[in-house]
C-alpha cells in the first residue's frame, strides 16, 4: 500500500469522522472481520486495493504509474433494530457520499508537502454500494459497503547522489578540410533547471 493511498484513505476517514455526527462504538481503518454487538454501529474506512499500471510507455524514463486505489467504507450495525430496517445504514452511506463528493479539499484532495502543488486526486473511475447481512449465532446484522475507486499517479525518481547539474559543449568543424583553430571552436556550459 503507497503512501499516497494511505493520505487518501486518512483523508477520507477524518472528514466522514468529523461530518456523520453519529455515536459510533467503533472506528477502523484495518478491515476485521469479527463485531461484538457492544462495537456497533461500526464505521470503517479501508484500503481494499491497489492497481499500478505504466504512465505512458513502460521502461522509458524513471518508473511512474497510473494508479487506481480502492477505498472500502463500510457501515455495520444490528440489523434488527428499528432504525436499521427503516434505511438507517442507507442513510447515512448517503451522508458518506454527500461528505466526500461535495468536499472540494477531498475532491482535489493535495498531498502535505505540496499544499497549493498538483492535486493528488486526479478522479473517480467507479463507485460501487453494496448490501451485506451477517448471521452471528441469533443476530443479524446489516453492513453497507461502498467502494470507490481512486485514481492518481505515483513516480518514482532515481536515488543520484551526483546530481547532473551542468553540461560542457563544444562545437567544432568536422570532416575533411576542417580546422580546429581557435575561431572555428565554440565553446559554452550550460546549467540545468533544478540544479
Amino acid at each position: 500500500m503507497s503512501t499516497l493511498a494511505t493520505q487518501i484513505r486518512d483523508a477520507a476517514f477524518n472528514r466522514i469522522q468529523k461530518a456523520m455526527r453519529v455515536d459510533f462504538k467503533s472506528l477502523r481503518k484495518a478491515p476485521f472481520p469479527t463485531f461484538q454487538t457492544d462495537q456497533l454501529p461500526a464505521l470503517g474506512v479501508y484500503l481494499l486495493r491497489e492497481d499500478m499500471t505504466p504512465n505512458g510507455d513502460p521502461n522509458v524514463g524513471e518508473p511512474n504509474f497510473k494508479v487506481e486505489a480502492t477505498l472500502g467504507i463500510s457501515i455495520l450495525d444490528d440489523a434488527s433494530s428499528e432504525d436499521v430496517l427503516d434505511g438507517r445504514v442507507d442513510k447515512l452511506l448517503d451522508r458518506v457520499e454527500d461528505t466526500l463528493f461535495k468536499d472540494g479539499t477531498f475532491v482535489r484532495l493535495r498531498t502535505p508537502d505540496a499544499p497549493t502543488g498538483t492535486p493528488l486526486l486526479e478522479g473517480f473511475t467507479r463507485v460501487t454500494r453494496t448490501p451485506t447481512y451477517h448471521k452471528d449465532g441469533e443476530s443479524y446484522y446489516l453492513e453497507m459497503r461502498l467502494q470507490i475507486s481512486c485514481q492518481f499517479r505515483c513516480y518514482y525518481p532515481p536515488n543520484a547522489p551526483n546530481a547532473l547539474t551542468q553540461v560542457g559543449v563544444t562545437v567544432q568543424p568536422f570532416g575533411p578540410g576542417a580546422t580546429s583553430q581557435t575561431g572555428d571552436t565554440l565553446t559554452t556550459e550550460i546549467d540545468l533547471p533544478g540544479s
